[in-house]
């Protein structure tokens, strides 16, 4: 690296460190962009976003423009008269993920993202029907865009089977039970992203008596290497509530079911609370720490976290019990898949 003596220098010594840790396989692994420039100063390496959602679905980009209007889903074919998928690729390098579906989904987000102000986006799509356009979008936002379109935190479909959207910031315990009408006949938990952690209230009404939550396992490093290492384990427990909710149920993932959302997976399947369906998970859970480097820190995940069964998690994820294929196509006649598999296993039993 040069001496850092210009803005251009301080975000290529950025990326720089993004490649060398991007071998790491870890989900929580970020570069922070705040930087230490002194004991007393601090200032932050900025970001703006593109008004735009995308997602990479069986090596298909697709884009979503004006994402808080009624826009469909289209293919992303070129960048800035560069090819999308070489664009993704750059992204892949400087992201960090356990696996590659994870990877891909992370990646895709950044597509769209630049430390100017209103830098331009020349895009080049098309919908179904082949149809091509052109588009200019700006990076204006100071965050990464958010579906505004997310369905209620809890609906009830005709048949009775209440659909809650886990990830959701309005969902609660009181809103939960409130759901619970008599004509519910099953539960169908979307766990499709980063779950909120007052989930852990909804899963105590789940479980007939306490349980034993994941063991967390914290290295002790003694000596250099990480030879002899030994490691402090700990497993909390989670006090089940009243009433007991006995109903069938489905837990719905995917690649951003990541962390909490995993944690809640390997409960549900160690103590047969339902049945999982969709897409292997990210691959990484358990608490973070941060370690510092010259100007920008980074953290990644402190501790060892297996499933608990004993077999391996960490960049293996949590495989569904069954296993729902998605397509583009899906995305652009919007067509949950995952969901109406889910729907239909529930009126089954």
């Amino acid at each position: 690296m040069d001496n850092m003596d210009s803005f251009e220098s301080l975000l290529k010594w950025y990326n720089l460190i993004g490649r060398f840790l991007n071998p790491i396989k870890d989900g929580h692994l970020f570069v922070r962009r705040d930087m230490t420039i002194s004991s007393i100063q601090t200032t932050y390496l900025p970001e703006f976003y593109a008004d735009a959602e995308t997602k990479f679905v069986n090596d298909t980009l697709l884009i979503r423009t004006g994402i808080n209007d009624k826009q469909s889903w289209r293919i992303l074919y070129t960048i800035n008269d560069r090819p999308a998928s070489a664009c993704l690729q750059d992204a892949r390098l400087i992201t960090n993920a356990a696996t590659d579906s994870h990877r891909d989904q992370m990646a895709a987000d950044k597509l769209f993202s630049s430390t100017a102000y209103d830098a331009p986006f020349v895009i080049l799509s098309s919908d179904l029907s082949g149809n091509m356009r052109k588009d200019t979008l700006y990076a204006q936002r100071p965050d990464l865009p958010v579906s505004s379109r997310k369905p209620q935190s809890i609906r009830k479909d005709a048949n009775g089977i209440l659909h809650i959207d886990a990830t959701s910031p309005e969902l609660n315990e009181k809103r939960f039970l409130s759901a619970l009408t008599p004509d519910v006949k099953g539960l169908c938990f979307d766990l499709r992203g980063l779950p909120t952690y007052r989930f852990e209230d909804i899963l105590a009404h789940l479980i007939a008596s306490d349980v034993k939550a994941p063991a967390t396992e914290i290295p002790i490093n003694s000596f250099p290497f990480q030879q002899n290492v030994s490691w402090h384990i700990n497993a909390e427990t989670l006090k089940a509530k009243s009433p007991h909710v006995d109903l069938p149920a489905t837990f719905l993932c995917d690649a951003r079911t990541v962390s909490w959302g995993e944690t809640i997976l390997m409960m549900i399947r160690q103590y047969g609370l339902g049945k999982i369906i969709g897409q292997t998970t990210a691959g990484t859970t358990g608490d973070m720490t941060l370690f510092n480097l010259p100007l920008f820190p980074f953290s990644m995940t402190g501790m060892r976290m297996r499933c608990m069964d004993g077999e391996k998690h960490h960049s293996q994820g949590i495989v569904p019990d069954r296993t729902v294929p998605v397509y583009a196509k899906d995305y652009m006649t919007d067509y949950d898949r995952t969901l109406n598999v889910a729907l239909d296993d529930i009126e089954s039993r």
